[in-house]
């Protein structure tokens, strides 16, 4: 994958790898030894309700996540793309 280039707006929709990559996939990153998929896209009430994590890039918090994972995957995910994660705000 190449490197990580944040969008302006709009929202990275985070889905769990199950065996290829996700359509639409620009990014990877590795959670609890699993590959999940990161679409950078604008609203899509379709990826909401099936993606395993939101978060939005203009706030740059969580609009979804595992609940008590917050602080966890804030960092996780953050190292790896190279972004800092508003870690105590949801969306």
């Amino acid at each position: 994958m190449k490197k990580f280039k944040m969008p302006k707006s709009g929202y990275l929709y985070i889905f769990q790898r199950m065996d290829k990559p996700f359509e639409g996939s620009k990014y990877e990153v590795q959670i609890e030894n699993k590959t999940y998929d990161v679409v950078p896209s604008h609203k899509r009430y379709a990826y909401d309700s099936i993606s395993d994590m939101i978060i939005n890039v203009d706030t740059l918090t969580f609009d979804k996540v595992s609940p008590g994972k917050e602080l966890e995957y804030a960092d996780t995910i953050g190292k790896q793309l190279g972004i800092q994660i508003n870690q105590l705000l949801m969306g």
